[in-house]
């Protein structure tokens, strides 16, 4: 998914007078008029209703007679308010000539949340306007700039009412705010970058404005958050990017914070898109991809981690609103897992079900067959035979009959006690459903391929302990028919030697060389000694490639550990493979064998 799924929540909440928006609508072009504050307020009344909670301390105020220009204030947490007035649209619009409702919401959004890591216009409190300490924001600016401002006797140059100066195009060249994007950006050699942008760039030998050659990629963007931490840009300092060698699209991202408390927790997001962080103009500058990469990686705050890894001084700390604390994947996990144990519940439920009805059924069809026969047989033999006893033991079969009834009757299926019993048709039609549900739940969290073949690896030595459990059962029974005949063969030679002539030992001699002629048909047909013997051969070859691959020994010696572990995989299975084919083989009949060897 190239957008963050913050962005999609958003453009579904979109206002009911715009026309309707969905999911491919995020790669549509806004056409008509440029974006203006007016629909970046309809953005964040969308983001309130969509429930994006990192947005809920923003707002909009939209001038009236200049509406290219606004009031932006955030609610802090700690009680206070920052404003900042006169900020530019063209500040904060997407660097494409043509943007998409994504890029617009995207770009748009985490641009304007990013005047937080500058020098606010007004600091207020409940107790009025309070000072801004440098030390907050280790701003480059003049610490002139961070002295007690009153809202009253600010006033920009050339003394015009906060509230209706609005920067011109060189103004905003001269003071873009950090993280936006000023209207000149879009003209080659004026743009005017934010400071950060032109250290991380001198870190890596470019210019700002310099053409981006090719495309963006993960390793690049690794390097701007880099060279970020080497400069120590405070606000960058704690993300870190891990792309995939073998998948250069997608990327692991981290981002540790520090609590109150000291304590760390790790967010990550697992297999991020390139698409999603990288400009959607066709010739960025080195500036314009520096500045997009950032705030769109940074953006997926907004999103919440897929991965969430508490690390602290022995105790867990988990993040705002509880449901973060556990991750996406072992959400899905779990609910997996409860599938299966659903699942399981419901067979035993039809299991124990299916007993029940067949003792009931079959304990009422056998009483009524057999009083029937009792019947029509004392109608027959009336008067001529006495059928006391058998009426007697009929009566305790009927008896018998009746407690296997009952117990049928009262078996407790497992179903819950606060609920009517389910039949065993509603039982099937529930369990069929469940199946059902498992599958679509399966589908929608699809792991990679990588994910899947380390889940193979840790099933191998599972595989390896039902081949040798098997191997162990088919040697027992070989072994057990081969002592009896054995057995049998010298019982044979001795009754033959103590019964000569064979009368009375014949009966004996019968006896024996039938369970000769028995046991050694079913070892020939069965063949448990060849089972036995292919079982091994392949746990003990499905063993020693495990170990050269935990040794990396050859032919697991690769330096990519990703080629080593597919390799794995697919020996295991063509070892696999083989030894279905060796069963069957031992299971067709000696001409049969020959055509599938």
């Amino acid at each position: 998914m190239p957008y963050a799924p913050w962005v999609f929540a958003i453009l579904a909440k979109m206002p009911p007078d715009e026309p309707t928006l969905t999911y491919d609508d995020a790669f549509r072009p806004i056409l008509g008029e440029p974006i203006d504050w007016g629909l970046v307020d309809d953005f964040l009344d969308a983001a309130t209703a969509a429930g994006v909670e990192w947005l809920d301390p923003w707002f909009v105020h939209p001038y009236r007679k200049k509406p290219e220009g606004a009031l932006i204030r955030c609610s802090n947490a700690d009680g206070t308010e920052s404003l900042w007035t006169g900020v530019h649209i063209a500040d904060h619009r997407p660097p494409a000539s043509t943007p998409t409702w994504g890029d617009a919401i995207s770009w748009t959004l985490t641009s304007m949340t990013a005047l937080s890591k500058g020098i606010a216009t007004i600091r207020r409190s409940v107790r009025g306007v309070v000072e801004l300490p440098a030390a907050e924001y280790e701003s480059e600016q003049d610490p002139e700039e961070n002295k007690e401002v009153s809202s009253d006797k600010h006033v920009p140059k050339g003394g015009v009412d906060p509230e209706e100066h609005i920067p011109s195009e060189e103004e905003s060249e001269e003071y873009a705010p950090e993280g936006g994007a000023s209207l000149a950006a879009r003209k080659p050699g004026k743009r005017k970058h934010s400071e950060w942008v032109r250290i991380i760039l001198a870190h890596l030998g470019e210019h700002a404005d310099a053409p981006f050659d090719g495309a963006t990629e993960w390793g690049h963007i690794a390097d701007f958050f880099d060279a970020a931490r080497e400069s120590d840009i405070d606000w960058l300092a704690f993300w870190e990017v891990l792309p995939y060698r073998n998948d250069p699209e997608h990327a692991l991202i981290r981002h540790v914070n520090i609590d109150e408390d000291g304590a760390e927790e790790v967010l990550q997001w697992d297999r991020v898109d390139i698409r999603s962080h990288t400009p959607r103009d066709s010739a960025p500058t080195w500036g314009e991809v520096v500045a997009y990469a950032a705030h769109s990686v940074t953006g997926l705050l907004g999103s919440g981690p897929t991965v969430y890894t508490p690390v602290s001084n022995g105790e867990s700390h988990s993040p705002e609103g509880g449901e973060q604390a556990q991750s996406a994947s072992e959400e899905h996990i779990d609910r997996l897992l409860s599938y299966r144990r659903m699942a399981a519940a419901l067979n035993s439920q039809i299991r124990t079900s299916r007993i029940a009805r067949s003792l009931a059924v079959g304990s009422t069809v056998t009483a009524f067959v057999v009083v029937v026969g009792a019947l029509s047989v004392n109608a027959a033999m009336w008067r001529q035979v006495d059928m006391k006893p058998y009426n007697v033991a009929i009566g305790a079969f009927l008896a018998l009959l009746f407690i296997v009834f009952a117990t049928g009757m009262r078996m407790d299926s497992g179903q819950p006690k606060d609920e009517e019993p389910k039949s065993l048709a509603a039982l099937k039609l529930e369990l069929d459903l469940l199946e059902e549900r498992r599958i679509l739940e399966a589908v929608q969290g699809a792991r990679s391929s990588k994910d899947r073949q380390h889940s193979y690896r840790e099933s191998i030595p599972q595989e390896i302990d039902r081949l040798r459990g098997e191997t162990r059962r088919y040697r027992r029974v070989h072994n057990f028919f081969q002592w009896g005949l054995f057995s049998a063969s010298v019982a044979i030679s001795v009754t033959t030697a103590i019964y000569d002539p064979p009368q009375p030992g014949k009966g004996i001699l019968i006896s024996l060389g039938a369970f000769v002629s028995f046991t050694t048909a079913v070892t020939g047909y069965f063949k448990f000694r060849e089972r036995a013997f292919n079982l091994q051969q392949t746990a003990d070859a499905i063993e020693q490639h495990v170990t050269a691959y935990d040794l990396a020994i050859n032919p697991y010696n690769q330096a990519d550990e990703e080629a080593n572990l597919e390799r794995l995989a697919e020996t295991v299975e063509s070892l696999r493979v083989e030894q279905r084919k060796r069963e069957q083989q031992l299971e067709q009949p000696h001409q049969g064998q020959q055509e599938v060897i």
